[in-house]
């Protein structure tokens, strides 16, 4: 079953540069070689990222100059549909909206971006057993610690 609006077609996932190096060549790419053989794209984090192959954003407003810009884009959107990668729980710590409420705590604008502990656990202090339920992708703590007033 498919929404109202969607095709159900083949839509190629891929990272910004994991075809041809920028958007500009993912475009040739699917006006060329690839032309109809999907109905839209999935593009991966194109946005300036400070680690993490792009799910460390800095911000959503620009394209990583690295991979092109907006109307790269439009002209994929021209003829297919785009889907970004828009990871509303992920944001950089190099990000303004981090470095703000690093700098302010819970005086910044940003402050109700980001969960502490204290939000989660009244005492601020998770239990064990709840840590232990936590899925880690890594091997280490699952919380990070910065100093918030």
């Amino acid at each position: 079953m498919t929404s109202p609006g969607i095709v159900a077609r083949p839509q190629l996932v891929t990272y910004p540069d994991s075809l041809g190096g920028d958007l500009a060549a993912l475009g040739t790419l699917l006006n060329g070689p690839l032309d109809g053989l999907f109905r839209g794209i999935h593009i991966l984090p194109p946005f300036p990222s400070s680690g993490d192959r792009g799910f460390a954003p800095l911000t959503y407003e620009d394209i990583d100059s690295r991979f092109g810009t907006w109307a790269d884009i439009q002209r994929i959107g021209a003829r297919y549909d785009v889907m970004l990668d828009v990871m509303i729980n992920h944001i950089s710590r190099q990000s303004p909206e981090f470095q703000d409420f690093q700098r302010l705590g819970r005086r910044s604008p940003s402050a109700d971006l980001f969960i502490t502990l204290d939000k989660v656990w009244p005492d601020g202090d998770p239990p064990a057993d709840d840590v232990a339920r936590i899925f880690l992708r890594k091997p280490d703590s699952p919380f990070s610690t910065v100093t918030i007033e």
